[in-house]
């Protein structure tokens, strides 16, 4: 998966679930209220504290699913 295939998944689903490696993934977006059109991201280990992300830019640039980086493994995920 791309990067601009991930962000469009975002969206148009806002919410949804993956898996990495075995482990689960839940992300969840809403608007945020300080920028127009960007959304505030939530991203974490299904059932744990998810880490809020204030953009996509952001949690792009920050975001690891165990010790890899997202933007690195966008590929390796399987959205269900």
């Amino acid at each position: 998966m791309t990067k601009e295939d991930f962000r469009d998944l975002i969206e148009r689903r806002r919410d949804f679930n993956f898996t990495f490696k075995g482990d689960r993934y839940q992300l969840s977006a809403s608007p945020s209220s300080s920028f127009g059109s960007e959304l505030k991201i939530s991203l974490g280990q299904l059932y744990e504290k998810p880490v809020e992300y204030e953009s996509f830019k952001a949690m792009m640039a920050t975001a690891k699913l165990g010790n890899s980086h997202l933007r690195s493994v966008l590929d390796c995920i399987e959205v269900y």
